[in-house]
């Protein structure tokens, strides 16, 4: 085991940009008109079997069903050069989520003593299934991964004393407005893969890609905090509609415009 943290903090503390390779793993949407959010999906080392399983196809149901029920959330960015400009809000977009979740018996799982070093727990998790929702800067997804890989392998009694089996990781797609550096899902395939070439995890994970059920007049919700960063106390909230401008070169920028 020490060989492969080893081996993998190397990466990790690189920042190592995996080549892009193609690949034949499962790729699949969701489109459907009453959706108020759309989702792309990756799977990784059997997720795709793993979650045709009648008990864990349900767990992956309620993931689902808080995705696509979730309006999308938004904040005027406080970053030079888009002050003031509609971005993602991932404070907001966990919020939902856990609104959504812990209901249905989901919970925060804190992490044993010993394995404290990687952090202080995992978003959600039910039976053997975990889930975090990953909108941070992209490095923080390679420490979930090794995390998650680390727990699995050692078979920590995590969830009720049931040992992790999958993971499944929510962030959004590329076009999303956002603050500068944050993961995006298609970024996030990369750097899986190229863990997967490496042979650096090989427990199932299904990776979710946030998504807006079309263009215009998407239903939104503006927050306002009390402080302008890093604060998850609530000012104001708004429902407003905003079209998604998408940018028209790879290396462009996309907008939330509000209607």
């Amino acid at each position: 085991m020490s060989d492969f943290i080893t081996y993998f903090l190397i990466i990790f503390c690189s920042h190592l940009t995996f080549v892009r390779l193609k690949t034949s793993l499962q790729i699949s949407c969701s489109y459907d008109d009453t959706e108020l959010m759309r989702y792309d999906i990756k799977d990784f080392n059997g997720s795709d079997t793993y979650f045709s399983n009648p008990l864990n196809s349900s767990l992956w149901e309620e993931i689902k069903s808080a995705i696509e029920s979730m309006v999308l959330q938004v904040k005027k960015s406080d970053q030079a050069g888009k002050q003031g400009e509609l971005i993602f809000n991932p404070v907001g977009t966990n919020s939902v989520l856990e609104e959504k979740l812990i209901p249905k018996g989901w919970k925060k799982i804190p992490l044993p003593e010993q394995y404290a070093f990687f952090g202080l727990g995992i978003d959600f998790g039910k039976m053997n299934i975990c889930v975090e929702a990953q909108f941070s800067n992209y490095p923080f997804l390679l420490n979930n991964a090794l995390r998650s890989e680390v727990l699995f392998r050692d078979k920590v009694p995590l969830i009720d004393g049931r040992e992790m089996q999958a993971l499944i990781i929510i962030t959004k797609k590329k076009h999303f407005p956002s603050s500068n550096s944050t993961l995006h899902y298609e970024q996030a395939c990369e750097h899986l893969q190229g863990l997967s070439i490496h042979k650096l995890f090989s427990m199932p994970v299904r990776l979710v890609g946030l998504d807006t059920n079309g263009d215009q007049n998407v239903d939104a919700q503006m927050t306002t905090y009390t402080a302008s960063r890093y604060s998850r106390d609530v000012r104001s909230q708004t429902k407003i509609k905003v079209n998604v401008v998408r940018a028209t070169n790879p290396n462009g920028a996309s907008k939330f415009k509000k209607v």
